[in-house]
């Protein structure tokens, strides 16, 4: 089985059990959402980390309609669905991408990539792997310094047996982060796959 990193945000990785990587924090760029919103969304994380995903499913739907125009609340409620509805979770991942590019923030392509990157996963694991290919190719492209976005379009490549582009994509993303464990496991079945055939 090929391993990959779930890119969700912090509350993803005490669901998966997988390693973190980037969230940006739309507060830093003075984003008009009111302060009760984002007290929900504190809320709502701190609750999934500790496993009440009831509660945090509450909170981070107040958060939302305080203001559902903000990409980060959704991505959170996609990260508390991941387990028990991924095609809520697939539909909440569009709306946070459709969000983050309609948005005015500085970081809103890195905010859009990780969404991405968080879809391309979620595909994998739904085993879309077209749709994983398609949306992890739109990561790179919009952060190609991301080496989460090149490991999910190599293990998408793999899966689909495209060998010689897993293996490209795949060195990208270990040139980028050479210590992924995840990137080099992944690298190694390539090269493996690749001889086979």
């Amino acid at each position: 089985m090929y391993k990959s990193n779930l890119v969700l945000i912090s509350v993803a990785l005490a669901i998966s059990g997988c390693h973190p990587i980037h969230t940006s924090d739309p507060r830093t760029a003075k984003f008009p959402t009111t302060d009760k919103a984002w007290d929900y969304s504190d809320d709502a994380k701190a609750e999934a980390r500790n496993g009440d995903m009831e509660a945090a499913k509450k909170d981070i739907e107040e958060a939302i309609k305080l203001d559902p125009s903000e990409p980060d609340f959704h991505n959170t409620l996609a990260a508390i669905l991941i387990d028990t509805n991924p095609q809520g979770a697939r539909n909440e991942l569009q709306l946070t991408i459709r969000l983050s590019g309609k948005s005015a923030l500085n970081n809103s392509d890195r905010q859009q990539a990780g969404a991405y990157v968080n879809l391309s996963m979620l595909e994998i694991k739904l085993k879309d792997l077209k749709a994983a290919e398609k949306d992890a190719v739109s990561a790179t492209k919009l952060a190609p310094e991301d080496a989460h976005a090149w490991n999910n379009l190599g293990v998408a490549l793999l899966k689909e047996k495209k060998f010689d582009a897993a293996v490209a994509a795949l060195k990208k993303a270990l040139d980028l982060a050479p210590d992924n464990e995840h990137a080099q496991r992944n690298y190694q079945d390539a090269l493996h796959h690749d001889v086979g055939t």
